[in-house]
């Protein structure tokens, strides 16, 4: 199979991927108790009790009266047209209030890849290269002591140390580039020590091919040989490791960005599910879903520009 049609597979596998997001984002409504138009109507009039002649005319509205697969398909026509329904709690239109998270969550979350490539693959390769040295033996052990420490533990640290005892960086904050380097490495710390460790792994695999023997003989210093070669066919397995970890952050950096209060749209989704914002939490809940499955189909992409054998996932 060419690189082209492997790429355009990989990209017509997104569709029905796609759909199963947008049936969990619309299944989300369900876990909410009680009637999501009686749920509206208390927010937007102010009164526990809401007229049940306005519910009912509500939930006509919505499609709330037909069968799950009508009102699915409903909710699909409006979402594609970009239609998630206004907020409960703001009255602003969810897309809107999407806008506003997802920029702070995307910068947040490749900040905090790009330094965790920064730091994991040079750790890494490090300790490749000196397997079974102390210098693989300390690696190892740094990346075990941060692979065991949760990520809001480390940001207590650093807002201790860095904002209260030095007064260099501020506890909390979004608008300037000091209000990102704690949140960005909280998460990139924690993260590289996975990630150094495979690194690690997929580069003593790279460095037994035969490739890199007759690089060796054929007299190349081995800063080529490691830089050069055994460097880029290592790399891939860490790439699409990355793109997992940059979709997860996208909306799971919860914990961090309630801690910073960083305005991202994991905080969005927990502060909306607390007051019961029930369609904010379904737009969250598919955008974050949507966002994980085209980073993850990005990486993919480029790995198989990079090293054509990933498409037969050898």
């Amino acid at each position: 199979m060419s690189i082209l049609k492997s790429a355009i597979l990989r990209v017509a596998t997104l569709v029905p991927v796609l759909i199963g997001v947008s049936v969990a984002a619309f299944l989300s409504l369900a876990m909410f108790p009680g009637d999501p138009a009686e749920i509206a109507l208390t927010h937007l009039m102010e009164t526990e009790s809401p007229p049940q002649e306005a519910v009912q005319q509500l939930r006509d509205e919505m499609g709330y009266n037909s069968s799950i697969a009508v009102q699915y398909i409903c909710w699909l026509k409006r979402a594609v047209k970009g239609d998630l329904g206004d907020s409960i709690q703001s009255g602003q239109p969810v897309t809107t209030e999407l806008r506003q998270a997802i920029g702070p969550s995307m910068l947040l979350a490749s900040i905090a890849i790009i330094l965790t490539a920064l730091i994991a693959v040079p750790l890494g390769t490090t300790a490749a290269v000196n397997a079974g040295k102390a210098v693989d033996k300390v690696a190892l052990g740094i990346s075990l002591i941060l692979s065991s420490i949760p990520d809001f533990f480390l940001a207590i640290i650093f807002i201790l140390i860095f904002s209260l005892q030095l007064q260099l960086l501020p506890v909390a904050g979004y608008g300037n580039w000091y209000n990102l380097v704690l949140p960005a490495m909280s998460l990139a710390l924690i993260n590289s020590a996975i990630t150094a460790r495979l690194m690690r792994t997929s580069m003593l695999q790279t460095l037994r091919g035969k490739y890199i023997l007759t690089a060796r003989a054929k007299g190349l210093r081995e800063s080529v040989v490691i830089g050069r070669h055994a460097l880029k066919n290592a790399f891939p397995p860490v790439l699409h490791y990355l793109g997992t970890q940059a979709g997860h952050l996208i909306g799971g950096a919860v914990v961090i960005e309630s801690i910073f209060l960083w305005p991202g749209i994991g905080r969005l989704l927990v502060e909306s599910v607390r007051s019961r914002d029930i369609f904010v939490v379904q737009g969250c809940i598919l955008t974050i879903g949507t966002a994980y499955v085209v980073i993850i189909l990005a990486a993919d992409l480029i790995n198989i520009f990079l090293d054509p054998r990933f498409e037969e996932g050898e």
